[in-house]
Parts: C-alpha cells; sequence; structure tokens
C-alpha cells in the first residue's frame, strides 16, 4: 500500500509550527551563556602569625569581545577554613578596597564597608579590563583561614548579542592551593598590615635553634609582610671565603614586605644575635652585612646579586644610603645590629 501523502497546506503548517518554536528556544539557550571572564585569588600573605590580620586579593578580568554589565562582588571569611562559604556569612573585615582598571571606586562597597558582610558593585567591565578586591580579615587561633569570593552579573554575556542572567564566577581555595596557613615560630612574624608604622618581631629565647631576633616597623598600611629567621635560602650561599654568622644551617633572615615592592624610604632591622653563632675573631667595626636581592629584581648578566654593607651609619644624622651600626653586650654576649635597607631580600653576616 503506498502511503497517504499530506497535503501541502498541513506540511507548510508543520513546518512553521517547528520554526516558531525553534525561534522561542533560541533566547532561552543563550540566557545562560557564560561570561567570557578569567579570575584569580592569592592570600596576602600566605602565612602568618597566629592572631594576625589575614589579606586576600580577588582578580577577575574580562577579554572580551563584549562587554559585562551590572557586575557585582561579595567575600565571606570563615575560619576554620570552609570552602564556599555563603555570602552574608562569617565576620566583618578590616579592610575593604575594589579598583577596576587601576582605580579605586569609591563607595562601590557601601558607606561604611567595614560594618557588614563585603558586597560591593563594580558597574561594567568591558573588554580588556579589569577588577581586583583586596579585603582582609582579623584572624584567631590557628585553624586555616580563606574567604569566598563570588563576581556575579545580569548583564551580556561571552558574545554575540546574547544576555546573560545569573552568572556566577566563584573564588575560593582548595587543597591544591590552601588558604591562609598559620607559622607558631618564634622565628617567625607576619600579617597584614592595618595601619602604618606597624611593628613586627620575632621573638627568643635564644637557643640553637634560634639564633636570632629581628624587629622593625614598616611605613605602608595594608600591605602583606612576613620575616623569617633561622632559616635557609638556597640562593644565598656566603661569599666565597667567608665564614657568616651561623653556618653551616639556619643563618639567614628572610624579609618579604608589600611583595617584594621596594621601600618607601630607608627601613631600619634591628637584628640580635646569639653570641655562640659569631665566628670567632669578629669584633664590632669588622662586621659586614650580606644584603641578598630577591630572585628576579635584578638582572643577573649585569647586576650584582648582593650587596655588602660595612658603613657605619650617621650618630647624630638621618641615614642618606644604606648603612650599618653594631654593638655588643659584654654581660649578655648578645650582639645587635641595625641595617638600614631600600628593599627586600635576604640578610647574612659575616
Amino acid at each position: 500500500m503506498t502511503p497517504k501523502r499530506s497535503p501541502r497546506s498541513l506540511t507548510t503548517v508543520w513546518l512553521a509550527l517547528v520554526v516558531a518554536l525553534a525561534a522561542l528556544a533560541g533566547p532561552a539557550m543563550t540566557l545562560a551563556a557564560t561570561p567570557n571572564w578569567t579570575g584569580s585569588l592569592e592570600a596576602l600573605p600566605p602565612v602568618v602569625s597566629s592572631g594576625a590580620v589575614a589579606g586576600y586579593r580577588a582578580t577577575i578580568t574580562n577579554p572580551g569581545p563584549s562587554n559585562v554589565s551590572q557586575l557585582s562582588v561579595t567575600a565571606a571569611f570563615s575560619q576554620p577554613y570552609v570552602a564556599a562559604s555563603l555570602p552574608d556569612t562569617g565576620p566583618d573585615p578590616v579592610h575593604v578596597k575594589l579598583v577596576k582598571d587601576g582605580v579605586t571606586l569609591a563607595d562601590a562597597c557601601g558607606e561604611d564597608p567595614l560594618d557588614g558582610p563585603v558586597s560591593c558593585t563594580v558597574g561594567a567591565l568591558n573588554a580588556g579590563s579589569t577588577a581586583v578586591l583586596v579585603v582582609a580579615y582579623q584572624t584567631s587561633g590557628t585553624a586555616a583561614a580563606g574567604v569566598t569570593v563570588r563576581w556575579t552579573t545580569t548583564g551580556l554575556g561571552s558574545g554575540g548579542g546574547d544576555n546573560s542572567h545569573g552568572d556566577v564566577l566563584n573564588q575560593f581555595f582548595t587543597e591544591a592551593n590552601p588558604p591562609t596557613s598559620f607559622n607558631p615560630s618564634a622565628n617567625f612574624d607576619g600579617g597584614f598590615t592595618e595601619e602604618p608604622d606597624e611593628s613586627f618581631a620575632t621573638s627568643g629565647p635564644f637557643s640553637a635553634s634560634n639564633l636570632f631576633t629581628t624587629s622593625f616597623t614598616t611605613e605602608d598600611a595594608f600591605v602583606p609582610v612576613m620575616v623569617q629567621d633561622d632559616t635557609t635560602a638556597a640562593f644565598a650561599t656566603c661569599p666565597e671565603g667567608e665564614t657568616c654568622y651561623g653556618q653551616p644551617t639556619q643563618d639567614a633572615i628572610l624579609l618579604s614586605i608589600n611583595e617584594g615592592e621596594p621601600f618607601d624610604a630607608l627601613t631600619p632591622f634591628t637584628i640580635k644575635v646569639l653570641k655562640d653563632a659569631v665566628p670567632k675573631g669578629s669584633n664590632v667595626s669588622r662586621v659586614v652585612v650580606v644584603h641578598y636581592f630577591d630572585p628576579g629584581s635584578f638582572d643577573p648578566d649585569t647586576e650584582p646579586a648582593y650587596e655588602l654593607i660595612s658603613n657605619d651609619c650617621p650618630k647624630n644624622a638621618t641615614p642618606t644610603g644604606t648603612c650599618r651600626t653594631v654593638s655588643w653586650d659584654g654581660k649578655t654576649g648578645i650582639w645587635t645590629i641595625v641595617v638600614y635597607l631600600e628593599e627586600n631580600g635576604v640578610i647574612k653576616f659575616h
């Protein structure tokens, strides 16, 4: 039997219905398109002292081709750390700063961003633009701490004129990229500064495993800071033919202020040294500070990897360049070295 063919008019109606349904389905599929954005999340610094302030930097970039409109961001802190913490949870921050393309967005996080959960309005993030959220929280105890950041847009999606609604870019730490950890050692101090002129110090008592103590005051507010003495640095080898204090192990002091940026002004560091770590024959006039520059901060083909500082600082004037002063307490046997530096790095002595 030959099957009956559909009348031409019925076929036309059926095709028209299919086209109509496809037209209805098309916009619904593009509503959920994800913007073409990328992001990163960093701890500032990654290790802090117990009870210090911990900072975080969340970055989002729109490489284009389309703009992202109506962008907003939230941050939620948790300790003990719980990944993907919900917005409007956790303690209030101690610092909030939102920057877009290098310009701080004043009032984008409310009139008083430190009073309540972090919730900020970025606005449009055009193709090629970057937004950065820096937040900091007071920690307590020694449990791992971290932050969950959510960038949300209700505007244009990844391209082609499609409208995107409810797109979210979640940023939070994982086991492979851990949140803030704590270093309880007396040889370590660090955190995110809350204000200018904040002091940091490692502590005693002196012992075979604690040869140095280091103290200093940083002028910068809202920057990550770490100092660790009695440590090793593979790139910081004692100058050939010299004997550095504390050799062969635990003979270095590591400085990291504002992610390796040069200091705004000469900064004094006070280092106390256990007499047992001082090579025999040393005296206050012969002490040389060996300041190793951070790898990547100089051209190894044309610039030295370290500087030698043996000149005394002026007694009654403000230093104008790197220098050091040395004193020795005959009763305690403790040597005190004050060195003025212009940048981060590793310190040794010979």
